[in-house]
């Protein structure tokens, strides 16, 4: 008997294991708890990105022989409203390190959680949220830019 419930057992998880292979998002061999959580659209909004985060941003500024390499790190306090305010030492062409200021305003797109921000200092940007808002990715959307980075929420 133990021979036969072993063997049975064996065989309905290798045909699990098989049918999730064939495919990985099917959800009737999910439980239940998960399969809901793979059917709910992520939501974001203006306060997923709140509170204080570290940013580095790293590429190439101008083009052709104007092209320059480019570096920065800062930090910035997104208010969840739209607004962020930060401080960052740029690098451009190895030459001495500048600190600015930094402002910003910024939107998000619920569905997606992808968002923009527009800086007078820094240029425009698009972004990506990942896990609440615990880190985004950042792409400069300013011509003659090819800038991404980072930003991870510090606490």
């Amino acid at each position: 008997m133990k021979l036969s419930v072993g063997l049975t057992t064996l065989l309905s998880f290798l045909a699990v294991l098989m049918v999730s292979e064939i495919n990985p998002t099917s959800k009737a061999i999910i439980p239940v708890a998960q399969a809901q959580s793979l059917s709910d659209n992520p939501k974001c909004s203006l306060s997923t990105v709140k509170g204080s985060y570290a940013i580095q941003l790293t590429g190439w500024v101008g083009s052709g022989a104007n092209r320059l390499p480019y570096a920065s790190s800062g930090t910035f306090i997104a208010d969840g409203k739209g607004y962020l305010r930060g401080v960052d030492t740029v690098v451009l062409d190895g030459a001495p390190p500048v600190k600015r200021t930094v402002t910003a305003t910024y939107i998000v797109d619920s569905n997606t959680c992808t968002g923009s921000a527009v800086s007078p200092a820094a240029g425009n940007f698009d972004f990506q949220i990942i896990d609440n808002g615990k880190q985004i990715t950042n792409i400069s959307t300013t011509p003659g830019t090819t800038v991404t980075g980072i930003s991870i929420r510090q606490f």
